[in-house]
């Protein structure tokens, strides 16, 4: 049982309030068994718990008292009380009482022939169900909606919901759930003609009604069990079990059964020729039917009973029954049709309903979506068609001067793939929140997109203000910060451009501010203002893209080889292939000139194919003479991530009749961070293709993942070797660190740059 919400986080609950709780169980526990004895109960758990201040408590005492009052038939109580449950517990978010309150309610309309309110309440209930792990719950609604609808003669509506309950008892293994719900699905078979599975069913019931050992339950499953028999014709076994019913002791709730059994025993010893027995056997059943209303039962008493009076030529008795009778079908009549009505207009009410709420959601759905269309999901901050609706509308407006910010976090992506996606959203969230704290009022943070931000001030109107507020931002960024258990400081680069200095409209704007952000990020960070010598750049440098995309299919790509000799017998061992670039009109082109702009524009994946290529030809000529002599190229993190990549390498290698041991791909720092990647060419590794490390030293590895690599090459940095000499104290531990490190894991090592003896010396030792 769960204990009252104030006490949850107490480290004892107090005994007063344990018996409460334990007082409240009881009466849940009896309340379909004994309702007056649940009633006196709830109230007494009610009157305690409002006198130690337990609202939780208190709201489920007074949803069991609701629910027994409704088993009473004491329907206005009920209602009114469990109406006023339904909205604390849905004000509250308790939805298994809400279930319960809808469960009561339900009953005390069907008991008042509100059918279409009881369903409603039904359903509801149904409803919430679907949301909760609750099968006890789901049970208890599924077995009363059935209920429901047999009352209305919907008997293949009901059935499925009886089927669901069955089984769902059966999982259960409850004997009182298994009596209920065998019991209602063998009425409803047994109504719609299937005797046979009904017949199994009622015995089933039978057994676990037994075991239950409520004379309500068992007078109840004993009338429908000699009902059915009595339908089948099988007379006698139907008045042993009939007897056996009226022979049980009376309780809570017996009234009912009891006066069915009464007409049941009147019709089987009719059945049996006994009518004298038979006639004051239907007598009581009928009054007792009249005084319960229960209309079922007195049409079957006067049926019968016209017969027998009419055997015993008591004629102007027969016709008094059947004229009775007939009034009774009409009323009965008249009331399934008002119902019907009642049902339809409540379909017809709930449809309207539901149309006005589905268009009034619509309607917050579209503002929701407007809301969403225009600001970033992630942080939250106005995004990329904010950001040109409101430049749009600061040109328009206004001829001011005003400042436009384009922001861009350093090295964002290595954040991303060393500590993963999750950190790498996260910090997003942290920089946009210290951005626009930064900002204030002065301005308008927008997120761009990926790791770019975008800053408007429209009061800024001149350069030098707008760089110190710049400044303000690339400190605020700078400032330390704990991401994922870990202390990181995050630099980044500004971008600046002015309006109308720098452009007259929001897209030239925008473009010139991302001019001046590219110029900030080659020169190592900080803020840039927008320049023409900018855009001349751009220009030369969208000239330079066109002219590559064109120079690698008209042959102006050369290789060079670069040797790698084994240090310490001085044997070349392998070649590195180096692209240049034979420019028509710059000339010689080295890759720091236009392997950026192939990566930055897609080409890289057509110029490594012809690398590949073009290198392996050249081996094959060469092996011809050195037979054991390898290549080595590299392969960029695009290349890699390209589908059919790897098979790629394969055909090329049969194309020129080379093993896969000829091959030594290098790929980059960045790369071994995305391990998924070189998963395709694991079959091609174990068949002696070599990878290496390229220029490490110079990025962000993380040596934990390193060494999981298949790797068998690093590759060290120029920049650790060049430096390297006797008086060095920094490099010279650092490099034999890395060589260690690499050779304890069975990697082989490459330095590249060695230009002098004393270097060549060193790394010997």
């Amino acid at each position: 049982m769960t204990l009252p919400d104030r006490f949850q986080q107490a480290d004892a609950v107090p005994d007063d309030l344990q018996q409460l709780e334990a007082r409240l169980a009881e009466a849940e526990d009896i309340l379909l068994r004994d309702s007056p004895q649940a009633e006196a109960t709830a109230r007494e758990v009610l009157a305690g718990a409002t006198a130690a201040g337990c609202q939780s408590l208190a709201l489920r005492s007074r949803t069991v008292l609701g629910r027994s009052l409704a088993h009473q038939k004491r329907n206005e109580q009920a209602t009114e009380l469990l109406e006023s449950v339904v909205a604390e517990s849905r004000s509250a978010k308790m939805p298994e009482l809400l279930v319960h309150a809808w469960l009561g309610l339900g009953l005390a309309h069907l008991n008042e022939r509100r059918m279409a309110r009881g369903l409603q309440a039904y359903l509801e209930a149904l409803k919430i169900c679907e949301s909760l792990n609750a099968p006890e719950l789901s049970l208890r609604v599924l077995t009363n909606l059935a209920s429901a609808y047999a009352k209305l003669e919907q008997y293949d509506t009901a059935q499925p919901y009886l089927t669901e309950a069955h089984d769902t008892a059966r999982q259960l293994g409850q004997p009182f759930d298994l009596m209920i719900t065998s019991l209602n699905l063998a009425c409803v078979c047994q109504l719609s003609g299937g005797t046979g599975a009904a017949l199994t069913l009622i015995e089933e019931a039978l057994r676990h009604a037994k075991t239950v050992a409520s004379p309500r339950y068992l007078k109840s499953v004993l009338f429908h069990f000699s009902q059915l028999l009595l339908d089948l014709d099988r007379l006698s076994e139907a008045l042993t079990y009939c007897e056996q019913g009226l022979n049980t002791d009376s309780g809570f709730g017996t009234a009912t059964p009891q006066c069915e059994l009464q007409v049941t025993h009147g019709e089987i010893l009719y059945g049996l020729g006994r009518p004298a027995e038979a006639r004051p056997a239907l007598e009581a059943g009928l009054r007792a039917a009249q005084d319960l209303r229960l209309n079922d039962a007195e049409g079957r008493a006067r049926r019968c009973y016209a017969q027998l009076l009419e055997d015993q030529d008591d004629y102007q008795g027969a016709l008094a029954q059947v004229r009775a009778l007939a009034q009774l079908e009409h009323d009965l009549r008249e009331q399934l049709a008002a119902v019907n009505l009642q049902l339809e207009a409540e379909r017809l009410r709930s449809e309207t309903l539901a149309e006005k709420r589905r268009l009034k959601e619509e309607g917050r759905t579209q503002q929701r979506l407007a809301a969403q269309l225009r600001h970033d999901a992630l942080t939250g901050l106005p995004n990329r068609l904010a950001l040109h609706e409101a430049l749009g509308q600061q040109v328009a407006a206004d001829s001011a001067p005003f400042a436009l910010l384009c922001l861009d976090l350093d090295h964002f992506k290595t954040v991303n793939h060393t500590l993963g996606q999750p950190a790498g959203d996260a910090l997003l969230l942290y920089i946009g929140e210290r951005v626009q704290a930064a900002v204030g009022e002065q301005g308008q943070t927008f997120r761009r997109g990926g790791n770019e931000f975008v800053v408007l001030l429209p009061a800024v109107r001149a350069a030098p203000d707008a760089l110190t507020i710049a400044q303000t931002l690339l400190d605020t960024i700078n400032e330390p910060l704990l991401l994922d258990g870990q202390a990181l400081v995050v630099t980044a680069s500004i971008g600046l451009a002015l309006f109308p200095e720098d452009g007259r409209d929001s897209l030239t704007l925008q473009k010139n501010a991302d001019l001046a952000l590219h110029a900030a990020k080659q020169e190592g960070g900080q803020a840039q203002r927008y320049r023409n010598a900018l855009s001349q750049a751009a220009n030369e440098r969208l000239e330079l893209t066109q002219a590559l995309r064109s120079g690698i299919g008209n042959g102006e790509l050369v290789l060079h080889y670069q040797p790698i000799v084994e240090v310490r017998s001085g044997k070349t061992v392998a070649v590195e292939a180096l692209v240049r670039w034979q420019h028509p009109r710059l000339g010689l082109l080295s890759p720091d000139r236009f392997i950026g702009l192939a990566e930055d524009n897609g080409l890289i994946v057509p110029l490594g194919r012809w690398v590949l290529n073009t290198a392996l030809r050249q081996l094959a000529a060469w092996r011809e003479h050195w037979p054991e002599l390898r290549v080595s190229v590299n392969m960029a993190p695009r290349q890699l991530q390209q589908p059919g990549s790897c098979q790629e390498i394969r055909d090329a290698l049969r194309a020129y009749a080379l093993p896969p041991d000829a091959l030594e791909l290098e790929i980059t720092e960045q790369t071994i961070c995305d391990e998924e990647a070189l998963e395709p060419f694991l079959p091609l590794i174990r068949e002696g293709l070599r990878l290496a490390i390229d220029d490490f030293g110079t990025g962000y590895s993380s040596l934990s993942r390193l060494y999981r690599l298949p790797a068998q090459i690093l590759k060290l940095d120029r920049s650790l070797i060049q430096d390297l000499s006797a008086d060095n104290a920094t490099d010279g531990p650092l490099v034999s660190a890395l060589i260690a490190f690499a050779q304890r894991f069975g990697m082989q090592v490459t330095a590249e740059g060695i230009e002098t003896a004393e270097q060549l010396h060193l790394l010997r030792q």
